[in-house]
């Protein structure tokens, strides 16, 4: 799932997200540090979903390889893309 919107969607998407995977349980993250505030909606409708987010940091594009690495390792249920806007 890629989000790019205004912060207030970020919680609603990770929700609609738990709706169609409800055994859902861990995210991946991959976040361009720029995305600005829709991060602290996404925490929080992780908490309340009861839904483990696992962030990792894009500061260049060399972060990129690693990262993707990273996260097909831990297999998680489903992966989020938050990019600057």
């Amino acid at each position: 799932m890629s989000i790019d919107a205004n912060p207030e969607i970020f919680g609603k998407n990770l929700g609609l997200l738990k709706d169609i995977v409800p055994t859902l349980s861990r995210v991946g993250v991959l976040r361009q540090v720029e995305s600005g505030s829709g991060f602290a909606q996404l925490e929080a409708a992780a908490r309340k979903l009861n839904v483990a987010l696992y962030v990792f940091d894009i500061r260049s594009p060399d972060d990129f390889e690693g990262a993707f690495i990273a996260m097909t390792d831990k297999r998680f249920g489903a992966n989020v893309l938050m990019a600057a806007g």
